[in-house]
């Protein structure tokens, strides 16, 4: 079975993980509230989160709130909507956060603000809506912070997953390295922020075939997330899982622990359906295929496809892309006519709904050699 779309998954859910980075600490009498959000958002319960924001949000007159700090409330609220897969109510939530926020005088916020709305463009494929946000983000960096300054970070980053899909790959190794490197100068080598950086760097690298490169960096992300976050925080289960992915090769059985413990701990302290778990159960199948047992593969793949129809639509691009996986898992289990169905239907969703046909970037993998 063909694994590199699982490969490529890691990197996208392991940024997926920081795009929507923590915000600012509050600095308004609604601290202690912004807080108890941020502890939910950590356990995963997402919806009590966005509730208690929301409230905040519509006492912000009552409360006389600055602008700013209305904009750090709507910044918060996209980032539960953001856990849970709802990337248009994020964008609406973020695109209200900057219109509030005033860039000269709270550059950082503005910048987190564009950084993540690029990051939710991203998720919905919009390449060059992302790429103009972070071109702005970029501008306003340049004139009110210093060179190498931690916020210039996240906008690297986020041009690195910005290359990475749009198969450019060579840009994003750089723009990953970037980040890493900023991180490191300005925060010692034990940060969160380094974990984060050294995570997507290693799926880049896996990505090409540079596994002995990335799984070391997989492992330092994976314990520095666990020491300070622990083995349920929604970073430690990226890491864990891209790990897994970066093993399913060269050590198949230990991939699968790590890949079922990140699935075991998502259901546990994330227990809403979200998109994440989609690409957790492709890349299990992935790796009960490698170790010839096709059976569970299939009953775990098509879990992927169900959940994908569930949470996007059946004829969402996703559930799509999850029609071609399965479909591809049935043909390389022998099982032709199966297969050749569900990829005809898939395909005839696609021409009808006048998708465009996935693969179609060039990947500049030759520049990295």
């Amino acid at each position: 079975m063909i694994l590199q779309n699982i490969v490529d998954a890691a990197v996208l859910v392991a940024a997926g993980f920081l795009a929507a980075a923590q915000p600012n600490p509050p600095r308004h009498s609604h601290a202690g509230a912004q807080d108890e959000a941020l502890r939910l958002i950590a356990k995963g319960q997402l919806t009590e989160a966005r509730k208690l924001v929301a409230d905040l949000i519509e006492n912000a007159n009552q409360t006389e709130l600055t602008p700013d700090s209305q904009a750090e409330l709507w910044r918060l609220l996209a980032l539960a909507e953001n856990r849970l897969g709802r990337y248009d109510k994020a964008e609406a939530a973020l695109k209200r956060g900057v219109q509030l926020c005033g860039p000269s005088e709270q550059p950082e916020l503005m910048i987190a603000l564009l950084v993540d709305l690029a990051d939710v463009h991203l998720h919905q494929g919009a390449l060059d809506e992302a790429n103009r946000l972070l071109s702005r983000a970029r501008s306003i960096a340049s004139k009110h912070l210093h060179v190498g300054h931690p916020q210039t970070a996240f906008i690297q980053h986020s041009l690195g997953v910005l290359f990475w899909v749009r198969g450019e790959l060579s840009k994003a190794e750089q723009a990953f390295r970037l980040a890493l490197t900023i991180h490191e100068n300005s925060l010692g080598g034990d940060h969160i922020d380094i974990a984060v950086a050294a995570s997507s760097l290693a799926g880049l690298l896996a990505r090409t075939g540079r596994q002995p490169e990335a799984i070391p960096l997989l492992e330092r992300s994976k314990t520095i997330f666990e020491r300070h976050l622990g083995s349920g925080h929604p970073y430690t289960i990226g890491a864990t899982f891209a790990l897994g992915t970066a093993l399913t090769t060269s050590a198949p059985a230990k991939a699968e622990l790590m890949l079922r413990e990140a699935i075991a701990n998502w259901r546990v302290s994330q227990p809403e359906s979200h998109p994440h778990m989609i690409k957790f159960l492709g890349a299990l199948a992935s790796s009960r295929f490698a170790q010839g047992d096709y059976r569970e593969a299939e009953i775990l793949s098509g879990q992927a496809l169900q959940m994908s129809k569930e949470i996007f639509g059946p004829e969402h691009p996703h559930a799509i892309a999850e029609m071609y996986n399965h479909a591809q898992l049935l043909k390389d289990s022998r099982r032709g006519k199966e297969a050749a169905a569900l990829k005809k239907e898939a395909d005839r969703i696609r021409t009808v709904r006048g998708y465009v046909e996935s693969g179609r970037h060039q990947v500049d993998i030759l520049a990295l050699r």
